[in-house]
Order: C-alpha cells, then structure tokens, then sequence
C-alpha cells in the first residue's frame, strides 16, 4: 500500500522538548504486479466455447430438454471458465438451455483475486436455436361413422334435351369440434375439405368422407360408405325417348273401406300413367296415346286413375275387403309423341286390400321396463294416447341399443290388429318379420296378444342415428291393410350419461394432504351407484371408492369423496364411472389435479458426453427413485427402479452401452416429481 512520510529535527534532552517544523511530505509509490494465475499473456489466449445441443419436438408439438455442456476442453493454468448470455452480466455458472427464447453464449477464461485482473479474448458466441413446436397435439373422439354427402344427379331437360342439375352437398355435417370434414374422390388417396364439384360428363364420381383431427397429429375417424354420382345425358334422338327407368316402390297409405293413397318412387320420365284393377291383368298404354285419368274407380275392369308427373294418388269408389292391383307406366312427351316404358320393377304392380270393417281403438302406450334394485322390472308409462283419430303426439325414443321399450295397443277385433314403421319416405323399416336396418332404425319384436282387446310389441332400439332427430310413423294395420291412423316416432341420440353431471372438479388440499372430488347431478334415472377411478401419470385407471346413488332424481344433488391415499407426487387423474341397476356403464370426463409435496431435492448427471455409463447424483432425502432414459421421439430405450440403487447415498448409475449414438433424455423421477436432462451419447 502506498506511505506518506514528514520529518523534524527534535532536541529532547532538557526539560522542554524542541522541534522544527515538519518537512515537505513525501509519498511512496508501489508497483503493482497483475493477477497470477500461472499463464503468461492471458490476454493472448482464446476461450473454449460451449457445446449446444438444441431440443426437438415430440410428435411435432411437446418440447423436450435442450442441453448446454461445457465443451471438455479446459482454460490454462488456474484461470477460470466464464460465461455471459446475450447483454447480461459475466458469471461463472454454465447457463440453462431455454425453450422459449434464443439465446447468444460468449466465455471467455479469467484470472481474478489479484491487484489487476486479467482475461482472456473471448469466444466466437454460440446461438440457440429453440424449437417452434406446434401447440397444439389433442383430437376429439373420432370413434364415428361420418356423415355422407348427398347427391342430386342431373337429369335430362325434356323438351329441351340438355343435362340439367346435378350437385353434391353435406347437409349434415357430424364431425365434432376441433375436426374438419374431408371428401376423397379416389377412395382415399388424396383429402380436400372442399365439397366436391358434381361432373356432368365423364365416369360416375365415388365420394367418401371422414372426418380429420385439425391439430398436427395424424388421426381421422373412419371412412363412410361411398356415395356414387350417375350423371344424366340427353339420348340421341331427343326431343323424345322412351323412359328407361321404370317407376318402383308402390305403397300405400290410408287404407280404408272404399278408398287408399298410392305414393311410389319415380323414374327417368317426364309424367306417369297409372292403371287398377282387381285381376292384376293389365293393358299397357299405347306409344302416341294419352289417356285421361279418374281417381274415381268405377268400380269394374281396369282405369287410369292418375296421369301426370307427380308420385301420388288418392283413389276413392273402392269396395270393402277388396284386393286392388295398381301399376305405374313412365312416359315421356304428351299426345302422339308419348312414349312409354312398359317394363315391370320392383313393388309395381303391388296390390292392396281395403279394410272390412274399421275395428275401434281405445289406446296406444309406450313403457319403460325398469329394473329394481332389489331384482324384478316395473313399466313405467312415458305415452298414452286415448285418440289416436286425433292429430298425435309423437313418441320420442333414444338410439341407445336397449331393449326396454314395449308398445301396446287396446282395440276391437285385436287378433286382426298390428302396426309396422316406416320412414318418412313410407318404406316399411321394421314390422315384426323384417328389420331393413335395426342399427340406425330398431326392430320391432312379434307380436304378442295378451287377451281379447290387448297386443303388444317389444321394440329394440337403435344404436345410432344419422340426424340429431330421425322422424319416423307407426302405421297401424288391420288384416295387414293400413287403417290410415299413423303415430309419429322421433329417434334421438342418446344422452351420454343416463344421469347429467353438470360439474365436475378435483381440489388439492395441501395442508391435509388429501384431494378433494366433488360433482353435482342435475338429474338420474335407474342410477345404481358411482365407481371413482384414479391414476396418476401414466398409471392405468383402477378403482378407489364406491359411491352409492339417488336412483332416480330430478333435483340437483352434490357428491364429494375425500382421496387420502396421495403416497407420491404427480398429476392424479380422476373419472366416474356410473351404474345403473342393469349393469350397464357409462363413464364421465377425466378431470387432473396436480399433487406437489415440499422437497429440496436438486439431481444432475456425469459424465457428459458419455460414452456408455451415466451417473446420477440426487441431494436430498427421497424415498421412491425411478430412472429412465428416453430417445427424442419418447420412446422409452432402458430404465432402472429404486429397487437397484444400494442407498439414497449412492450415485445410481444407468447402462447405454446398447444404445447407438445420439441425442437422449434422462427422466429422473424422485418421489413422484420428474427431473428431465438431456445427455449426449457418443459411440
């Protein structure tokens, strides 16, 4: 350090003590030396730069690790290793890889402690480059068959004779949200969200849909069934033709004593001519004739009772318990250029018999079986209809596949009484011999006659529905003729649940150390119980209480289970499963709660780079130890339990001689609490 130094001359021998003034004072200069650290020219030197080993992405959207490691290479003599990150400050300790920012990383090597401290030039900076993971990986369920489009084919524009119409459309689009509908014309080679356009010219076009998860990961419900153009063309020698589709599909609707309604499915002509009789022996109309109709049956022979370019008729001037015989000729033109398609076709001719006499009905009724907790069903009468001459009401029923819902009907006359379903179309769906498509219509069962006034009929239904509300008709029959009483049925989707939860929730009490499970239901029907099921992390669901429930409810009602049994930390995971007293389950959403107790435990790894055995070294008192080791598409390559590790003292140790070389991650997961890090494997 520096002195400052005065001198005097001084006479101190007597009594009085004598001094001079004070000289000048002068003032030392030390030199001072720079820090030494066993290097010479320091400054000459260049510092080694750090090794970056950038993170990836997991099925393209979950972030792993990234790896910042010192590059092996050290500073000379005693001189230290400093790092700075972008602006910041020079330190000491290796930085952090971060995820969500790029970062710059210079070193530099320092000698420091002495009078002057000396570094060394710095390093080129090494930059980051942090992945752009896409943030979102979740699909909906896709466990659906997709809607079909719908298709209206061109026809040929007569007189004109140009092709006209023609279009492809998705009216009912069921995909849920968070996926797109997609539409293949090459069974499902290449994917568009764009309808297809309809061609008019060239071959028939095959459709198909699906429905596709919108985020990055790779998943799609399953293909439906194709839908297939037939695009019309003009023949030619138009203007006139003869039709080569012939009508098909006669029906028939309220049947009576001395009348009926005629409906069939057109053709390929411009108008139709419609003949009866009782003999089913028929006269077809002659090319360029054009006969007059009368929906009036005289009552014998054979007569055009409809002649026009609709799909129905209602004939009258029929006699009781009579069978008439009905055929549909296509035409095309009027007058002496008519031409017409002569050919027979499915359901035409059909024929029909009128009712003898009308029997009385005194009620319709639609039951629920329910069964009993304690064994044994009871009905439950959800439609009763005593004027069924009325306009009805219709029965609303759940595409749920049961088979608990019974119709019965009181009338006159019973033993000649029955009913069938047919769609909105009149084509018979189910009529207790047939079932045309159970899955999305049901089947009705056979008949039952329980005594002289009552019949009934077991309907199973469907197992689902193609629209939100499928409207349906039971058409009551009497000696198999239609009695022109019809009662409308509506199918529905089935609820999720038979009882709605309308929340919910899990709650961490962490000063008790319990988790709390609470959800509220706003009604229940033949709800028998509640299972609680739990996981936690990547566990598999296993049941941990019983919950008994209301039965049948219409009041909102509040459940609450207290889980004390939290012996790790992590994410549990928690969902109902609900049963009714038949057995049958559904299951509610998962909900997650986070369990985090307080520790201070901190974990690394040694060497890396490695080249075959990684040590890990955890501070701090744990009581469950789990290791394993990860490749950058999560596949799990080796793992060792705390079951190998010797004690809580040692540094467990995990084998990659059997891995090839690469990029890793190392899970270290101490009583439940996962610490993840990154090791480059060199071989």
């Amino acid at each position: 350090m520096a002195q400052t130094i005065i001198t005097r001359c001084a006479c101190e021998e007597g009594e009085a003590k004598v001094y001079s003034q004070t000289s000048t004072p002068k003032t030392t200069n030390p030199a001072k030396c720079p820090c030494d650290c066993g290097v010479r020219n320091l400054a000459d030197e260049t510092a080694p730069t750090v090794i970056i080993n950038n993170n990836s992405c997991i099925f393209g959207c979950i972030p792993t690790d990234g790896l910042i490691a010192r590059s092996g290479v050290l500073c000379p003599g005693s001189t230290v290793l400093q790092f700075k990150v972008n602006n910041g400050d020079w330190t000491e300790t290796l930085p952090r890889y971060s995820k969500d920012s790029v970062m710059t990383i210079f070193t530099r090597c320092a000698c420091e402690g002495g009078d002057v401290n000396v570094y060394s030039k710095p390093s080129a900076p090494k930059t980051t480059k942090p992945a752009q993971c896409h943030p979102s990986c979740y699909c909906p369920d896709l466990n659906l068959i997709p809607s079909k489009v719908v298709v209206i084919n061109s026809y040929c524009n007569y007189p004109y004779c140009q092709p006209l119409g023609g279009t492809i459309i998705m009216p009912n689009n069921n995909c849920p949200t968070g996926s797109t509908m997609q539409y293949s014309t090459d069974n499902g080679l290449n994917w568009t969200s764009t309808i297809p356009q309809y061609f008019q010219s060239g071959a028939p076009q095959s459709i198909i849909t699906r429905c596709n998860c919108n985020s990055y990961k790779p998943m799609s419900s399953i293909s439906s069934s194709p839908v297939v153009t037939s695009p019309s063309s003009c023949p030619a020698n138009c203007p006139c033709v003869t039709p080569s589709l012939q009508a098909s599909l006669i029906l028939f609707y309220n049947v009576s004593t001395n009348q009926f309604t005629i409906n069939w499915s057109n053709g390929n002509g411009s108008r139709r001519v419609v003949k009866i009789n009782t003999l089913n022996q028929f006269t077809a109309p002659a090319n360029g004739t054009d006969p007059t109709a009368n929906p009036m049956f005289a009552g014998f022979g054979e007569q055009v009772v409809y002649n026009g370019s609709g799909n129905s008729v209602t004939v009258t001037g029929l006699k009781p318990n009579t069978v008439y015989w009905v055929r549909v000729y296509e035409a095309n033109c009027e007058g002496i250029y008519s031409l017409y398609n002569t050919t027979v076709a499915t359901q035409n001719p059909n024929s029909q018999q009128t009712v003898l006499v009308p029997p009385h009905i005194q009620s319709f009724t639609a039951s629920t079986v329910m069964p009993l907790p304690g064994g044994g069903t009871q009905r439950e009468i959800f439609y009763h209809n005593t004027n069924v001459y009325g306009v009805n009401a219709p029965i609303t029923i759940a595409a749920d596949g049961s088979t608990n819902t019974i119709f019965t009907l009181k009338a006159s006359f019973i033993t000649g009484m029955g009913f069938r379903i047919v769609n909105k179309q009149g084509k018979i769906v189910t009529n207790g011999d047939l079932a045309f498509d159970p899955v999305r219509y049901g089947r009705l069962g056979v008949k039952q006659v329980l005594s002289h006034n009552t019949l009934e009929m077991t309907y199973t239904h469907p197992q689902l529905v193609d629209d939100a509300v499928l409207p349906l008709r039971i058409q009551l029959l009497y000696h198999d003729g239609l009695l022109g009483l019809t009662i409308p049925l509506q199918l529905v989707a089935a609820s999720p649940l038979p009882v709605q939860i309308s929340s919910l929730n899990a709650y961490h009490d962490q000063k008790n150390n319990l988790n709390e499970i609470s959800w509220t239901t706003q009604s229940e029907r033949n709800n028998d119980q509640f299972v609680l099921l739990r996981k936690i992390e990547n566990e598999n669901m296993i049941p941990v209480a019983e919950i008994q429930g209301a039965g049948n409810s219409d009041a909102p009602l509040d459940y609450i289970y207290l889980d004390i049994d939290l012996h790790r930390n992590g994410i549990y995971y928690y969902q109902l499963e609900q049963v009714d007293f038949d057995g049958k389950k559904m299951y509610s959403d998962i909900v997650q709660v986070s369990v985090h107790k307080s520790s201070n435990v901190t974990t690394s790894i040694y060497p890396n780079p490695t080249n075959g055995i990684i040590y890990c070294k955890i501070d701090g008192k744990f009581d469950n130890l789990q290791i394993q080791i990860f490749d950058l598409l999560g596949n799990k390559m080796g793992e060792s339990e705390s079951s190998d590790i010797e004690s809580p003292e040692s540094n467990p140790f995990l084998s990659c001689e059997h891995l090839s070389g690469g990029v890793y991650q190392i899970v270290i997961w101490v009583d439940g609490v996962a610490f993840n890090h990154k090791v480059v494997l060199i071989k």
